[in-house]
């Protein structure tokens, strides 16, 4: 078995791309539980003040709108290259 045919295993496009889909997904999900947290528990009140929490919500569901947008552009880019 060469190099190239393990690294190929190994490194699969696609398995790659499900990794980061994953990754991505992760990431959306924990950014908005962790602005639950902060705007809809009493979790934080020792360690944040109200304007911080929302800074810190506020903060968090615009990063996840970002990952999201980019995995739905990412996405988008792979079909368009699939179908051509």
């Amino acid at each position: 078995m060469s190099v190239y045919a393990v690294s190929r295993i190994f490194f699969n496009p696609n398995m790659i791309q499900r990794i980061n889909t994953f990754f991505t997904l992760f990431m959306i999900v924990m950014c908005l539980v962790f602005a639950y947290f902060a705007l809809f528990t009493t979790l934080l009140d020792d360690r944040m003040n109200d304007t911080m929490k929302l800074v810190f919500a506020g903060i968090m569901i615009t990063y996840g709108a970002f990952r999201t947008y980019r995995l739905v552009k990412a996405q988008r880019m792979n079909n368009n290259e699939n179908f051509e």
